[in-house]
């Protein structure tokens, strides 16, 4: 039987978000579904990490963003009384295939 390995949680530094973000990118990047609302990999690299930002950012600004073994995961868990929206709103647009938007371009 193998020995149990420690898993080290911790949470996301200011200074690391944008490595917290990588995470869930890589992380999403095979998701069947991520994939077929962005085929091309470039449209997938530019648009989902300011999706991850818009629906999670409320956990790092909570301290409820947690890493595992310096960033080999990544969880973002925003508090149950945090709307996730509220602050960093995503507006829907239609995707067009001739300008290679994804439908959630408009994340601020």
């Amino acid at each position: 039987m193998e020995a149990a390995r420690a898993v080290a949680v911790d949470t996301v530094a200011p200074a690391d978000v944008e490595r917290a973000v990588a995470v869930i990118v890589l992380a999403f990047s095979a998701d069947p579904v991520a994939r077929w609302a962005s085929p091309d990999p470039r449209q997938y690299l530019t648009w989902f990490p300011p999706l991850v930002r818009a629906f999670g950012g409320k956990a790092f600004a909570e301290g409820t963003a947690h890493h595992v073994n310096s960033y080999a995961g990544a969880a973002l868990w925003p508090p149950p009384a945090i709307d996730p929206g509220s602050s960093n709103a995503v507006r829907p647009r239609a995707y067009s295939p001739s300008t290679a938007t994804w439908p959630w371009a408009g994340a601020s």
